[in-house]
This record gives C-alpha cells, sequence and structure tokens, in this order.
C-alpha cells in the first residue's frame, strides 16, 4: 500500500518573495555578496565616525568632508547589501510568477512522483526532476532541476502551503529521504566509476 500525500495550495503574492528567499537559502554567490556589501558598508560607517569624532573638538574642518563621503559610501553600500540586491531578484522573481496569483494547485504525493493539478491540468513530476527542497513556517517549496530560465536566472518552483496540511510531517520526510537517497546513490555510482578505472 503505497503512502499518498494530498494538499491543496492557492497561490498567494507574498508567496513570490518567499520563493526568492529559499531559493537563495544555499545560493553561495547571493549571500558573498550581500556580506560583502554589508561588511563594506560597516566598516565604512566606522571609518566615518571615528573621523567626525576626531574632528568634533578639532578647529581643522577639512576631515569633516571625508567623514561625509565615507557615510555616503557606507549608506549606498548598506543600502545595495540590504535590499538592492533582494531589490532587483523580487522583480525578475514576480515577472515570472505573478500569473500564479489565486491560482489553486491541488497536489497528490507519492514516493515515486508527484502530481499537480493546475486549473484542468495535470503535470506529473517525478522526484528525479526536482532539484532542491526546503521550508519555512508558511510553506514547502519544491525546485525542480533545469528550471531556471537562461535569460531571467528563476527557478521553477512549486509551493506547497502547510495551513490545514496534516501531511506535512510525512511529506518533510519523504523530501529528506527522496534527497538522502540521491546523494547516496550519486556517491555510489561516483564511487563504482573510481573502482572501474581502478
Amino acid at each position: 500500500n503505497k503512502m499518498q500525500i494530498e494538499n491543496k495550495t492557492e497561490f498567494k503574492k507574498d508567496m513570490i518573495k518567499n520563493i526568492m528567499r529559499a531559493d537563495g537559502f544555499d545560493n553561495q554567490t547571493y549571500k558573498t555578496k550581500k556580506l560583502v556589501l554589508n561588511m563594506s558598508g560597516l566598516v565604512c560607517g566606522m571609518v566615518s565616525v571615528s573621523i567626525f569624532a576626531r574632528t568634533m573638538y578639532s578647529i581643522d574642518d577639512s576631515y569633516k568632508s571625508i567623514a561625509f563621503v565615507f557615510a555616503a559610501i557606507c549608506a549606498v553600500l548598506l543600502y545595495a547589501g540590504m535590499y538592492g540586491i533582494d531589490k532587483n531578484s523580487l522583480k525578475l522573481f514576480t515577472a515570472q510568477y505573478s500569473k500564479n496569483v489565486g491560482i489553486v494547485y491541488e497536489y497528490v504525493i507519492t514516493s515515486d512522483e508527484i502530481d499537480v493539478k493546475v486549473n484542468d491540468d495535470n503535470y506529473i513530476i517525478p522526484w528525479d526532476s526536482v532539484e532542491k527542497w526546503c521550508e519555512d513556517t508558511e510553506s514547502f517549496y519544491l525546485f525542480l532541476k533545469g528550471g531556471s530560465n537562461e535569460k531571467q536566472a528563476v527557478p521553477v518552483c512549486f509551493v506547497i502551503g502547510k495551513k490545514d496540511f496534516e501531511g506535512a510531517k510525512d511529506f518533510r520526510e519523504l523530501c529528506t529521504a527522496v534527497m538522502a537517497v540521491r546523494i547516496g546513490a550519486v556517491s555510489y555510482t561516483h564511487l563504482r566509476a573510481h573502482e572501474t578505472k581502478a
């Protein structure tokens, strides 16, 4: 008797931002850019404050303009690191996903595949085509392999809401197991390839 998990999720506007965040959770380039911008901004901020502190009791005002320059650079870098990168990405994700708002997705999930019913269309997604999954307090996110459109670099993602989802625990365990088996299979194949070479 095969386990079957069912879910019905209406796609809501705030899910677009959540998909973007979920996609970035393991994106090292994105994390590095954010970190570099934020740290550079903080350093400029500290330099600016230290110059201001030194010139506060000084008669010489020539350093104050340098402090203002560092303060301005600090503001720009922190804005870029905290909002700029995300703002640009959000435009791309919104362009891709805004047409889904209000659409109800019906899922029937087994250990072999994910059956998705959207309006009158049915899609069968084998687990092999799922690249990664993650979750937040509201939803699960399933990202498909090769889903990124080359021009946009926005992945294809299915959102499975947790509201009234009785199978959430089973689904989490299934996702974990499927990915673990795949990693195991990949390393086993890799090991076999090395043995064959030897």
